[in-house]
């Protein structure tokens, strides 16, 4: 039965404190900052007596959360957030001895690892004297071969009896277990029954999280969500996940259903998981899919270009989501610890001139844990496109070029595999690349770490192989058409003030050149059209520099315009006047 949620309001009160004043809930303009752990390693889980669920080197995990917790503080950041089953409970006790806990106005939501009840209960007794703990009581029922999955969270409060400032620890425990794809926790696991809904105020921003299956149930349309209130009340909604498959429909339903129907932009939700390389007993996480979404008309109609390309340096990778109208923003599953702001979910409380428009997350730093410490990293590594390249052949040295900003190479391989649904095609939120539909899959060849679409990918960087070779024959290029100059070392250039052309010639006079692979004729010549249209010049001719091959059966045939110049077209405005292309590459 689905288990209801309470404002932590009463809780608070009956420990003689006054509801905490947390930044991240203000509903004003200004942002927050994150700082977000996509942790790796290696999990074990346990049924013999000694029963758990928690990271198999113990050592090492103890290192590097005693080093992002040492960060969280430096970085005097807003909200800090783990994924399920991550944090070991000695980094939890050291902070506390060490008084090394979040300073006015910030929340840390930190999941740890499964603890006993009868643990639980010791380490409530060995640490009550370092802040005011909250918690439900049925925790402490010693229920033989059953552990508690617990999220923690960190905040300060003012005491209503002075003006003091309390460390408050309000413990959640997860309410429903996984069930078949991880037996462990639907076998051992002692489901909680209280969920809090954190808040300054009534009128302020809410908090809640779900760990991980407890997405299973979650409905905002059912009874016992209602009291959340959806309708009126801005949301950050957190979600924990320890998830082999955290895209299944089950898993996801809860949003699918929440941003569909949603009009107003007015809950933002944050999922984080596990970096891929993890495993569990041996078995290994492939999908992250850790991720923001948010529902914004500045993530959606009016994306910033530049940010798109900046956080992608970063590891977080836009996505417009068509059906629900809102961005998603993927972590690359490889990522670790990373520091990011935002806008809040809600700006209610400034008046309609002060509101800033919600543009999306901007990352700000990254880091890797590299010997014994978190280093800062300037830049993902590429290497996965690179070796999925290398594998198809040795034409994608321009293709990789590290002075192509990703959005640009997106588009470069749109363009040069056909992927035009409308003469909009360039803009994200056009094109087909950027497209993430209900079931989240993700079609950027940024992200070619998503199992689940790396087929399409490689064909995709197959056709982009395939054009390549075609051009380089220069029998291949007709010589009735507008391009002949192309049959002279003709390469691939890709320029951010002409997007809708990919090659030039010994002229260097900008062309469009299209391996469309098998397709009707009546596509390739809709493709044809939108590609005209969208080229950005003032020659009534630009539809003749542009050349599709497809097939046709067993055959490869060329599709260009072989019309004659007409009386009405402009020829003062020649192909070599549109803007008289540089020769440097698009930065």
């Amino acid at each position: 039965m689905p288990v209801d949620f309470e404002h932590i309001d009463r809780f608070l009160r009956e420990k003689d404190l006054h509801n905490p004043t947390l930044k991240v809930l203000i509903p004003d303009m200004n942002q927050y900052r994150t700082l977000a752990y996509q942790h790796k390693g290696e999990v074990e889980a346990s049924r013999a007596d000694d029963l758990f669920i928690r990271n198999r080197n113990r050592t090492l995990i103890v290192s590097q959360f005693d080093a992002f917790f040492e960060k969280a503080l430096a970085e005097e950041v807003d909200l800090v957030i783990t994924p399920e089953y991550s944090c070991p409970w000695d980094s939890v006790s050291k902070i506390l001895r060490n008084n090394s806990l979040p300073e006015n106005g910030s929340i840390w939501m930190i999941a740890c690892e499964s603890i006993k009840p009868k643990e639980f209960k010791e380490f409530i007794g060995n640490h009550n004297d370092y802040a005011t703990m909250i918690f439900e009581n049925e925790a402490y029922t010693d229920s033989e071969n059953k552990f508690l999955d617990p999220i923690i969270y960190f905040f300060k409060s003012k005491s209503t009896v002075s003006d003091e400032y309390k460390d408050v620890l309000t413990f959640q425990f997860k309410t429903e277990p996984m069930g078949a794809e991880f037996e462990y926790e639907a076998d051992n696991m002692q489901p909680g029954s209280t969920r809090y809904i954190i808040r300054n105020d009534v009128a302020s921003i809410s908090l809640i999280t779900l760990i991980c299956s407890e997405s299973l149930s979650f409905n905002s349309r059912q009874r016992a969500q209602r009291a959340l209130n959806f309708e009126n009340m801005p949301y950050l909604i957190l979600h924990a996940q320890l998830n082999f498959n955290p895209r299944s429909a089950n898993f996801i339903n809860y949003r699918t259903s929440m941003y569909n129907n949603m009009a107003e932009s007015v809950i933002d939700l944050i999922c984080l998981n596990w970096a891929i390389g993890s495993s569990i007993n041996g078995n290994e996480i492939a999908t992250s899919n850790s991720a923001l979404y948010m529902k914004s008309s500045a993530v959606t109609e009016n994306i910033d270009e530049t940010r798109i390309q900046d956080n992608d340096k970063l590891g977080l990778h836009y996505h417009y989501w068509k059906d629900a109208r809102a961005g998603i923003f993927v972590l690359n599953y490889s990522l670790e610890l990373t520091l990011y702001e935002n806008f809040k979910a809600s700006q209610r409380s400034m008046s309609a001139q002060q509101n800033r428009a919600r543009r999306g997350p901007k990352m700000l730093k990254i880091w890797k844990w590299n010997n014994d410490e978190f280093v800062d990293v300037n830049e993902i590594d590429n290497s996965e496109l690179r070796d999925s390249c290398e594998l198809i052949g040795d034409e994608f040295e321009y293709f990789l070029n590290d002075t192509i900003p990703a959005i640009n190479r997106e588009r470069l391989l749109s363009l040069s595999t056909g992927k035009i649904g409308s003469p909009k095609w360039t803009k994200p939120t056009e094109n087909a690349l950027f497209e993430m539909l209900n079931d989240e899959k993700s079609h950027r060849i940024t992200l070619i770490q998503d199992p689940e679409t790396r087929a399409y990918k490689d064909v995709l960087l197959s056709k982009y192989k395939s054009l390549v070779n075609r051009f380089e024959d220069p029998d291949n290029i007709p010589s009735d058409s507008n391009v002949t100059d192309l049959k002279n070392n003709c390469q691939v250039r890709y320029h951010s003030d002409e997007l809708s052309y990919n090659v030039v010639g010994s002229s260097n006079i900008p062309a469009c050149l299209v391996w469309a692979g098998d397709m009707p004729l009546s596509r390739v010549k809709q493709i044809k059209n939108d590609i005209s249209k969208s080229i950005n010049c003032e020659n009534a001719n630009k539809s003749k520099r542009i050349l599709i091959w497809y097939i046709d059966g067993a055959m490869i045939k060329p599709e260009y315009d072989r019309s004659a110049p007409k009386i009405r077209d402009n020829s003062s405005k020649n192909p070599t006047s549109f803007k008289k292309m540089p020769n440097h590459d698009s930065h």
